[in-house]
């Protein structure tokens, strides 16, 4: 099907006003520093693990870890163990406030990440790439080993 040649000039236009190589702005760097990151190994034929990691924050203002991805993941949730009446439970969390001058652990038994939808095998002694995504639109990469949680 032909165009009407009053269309062509105008799509032209549209095509060529866009800047040559546009992409999104790349993310800033976060002033958070990642530590001691690891990943579970997961359990045979299971898609998903736990991510654990400590950081820290030598600014002078709170930051706050709204998301984290990988390539080793379909998705990242942040999530938090409790003991609520006895029971040991897991819940999904909005966020992760690092206070300033501060840190928090993501270990086991309390805040930690869930590696859900992972599209080859983990296994001990494999380095995962991490980025965690910052409320003001920073980010911090981590390069999580592999391991068991006896190592």
């Amino acid at each position: 099907m032909a165009m009407p040649r009053l269309l062509v000039p105008a799509l032209v236009f549209v095509v060529s006003s866009a800047p040559a190589g546009a992409q999104l702005p790349a993310a800033r760097p976060s002033p958070v520093v990642v530590r001691d990151a690891w990943v579970r190994t997961p359990a045979p034929s299971v898609p998903m693990t736990a991510g654990y990691l400590t950081i820290d924050n030598p600014s002078d203002h709170d930051v706050t870890l709204v998301a984290a991805t990988s390539i080793a993941a379909g998705r990242i949730e942040l999530h938090e163990m409790r003991d609520e009446n006895g029971r040991a439970s897991m819940r999904m969390v909005d966020k992760v406030v690092i206070p300033a001058r501060g840190s928090v652990a993501l270990a086991p038994g309390g805040l930690h990440l869930m590696l859900i939808g992972m599209p080859k095998a983990l296994v001990a002694g494999d380095e995962v790439p991490i980025t965690l995504h910052m409320s003001n639109g920073t980010v911090a990469v981590a390069r999580a080993t592999v391991r068991t949680a006896q190592q």
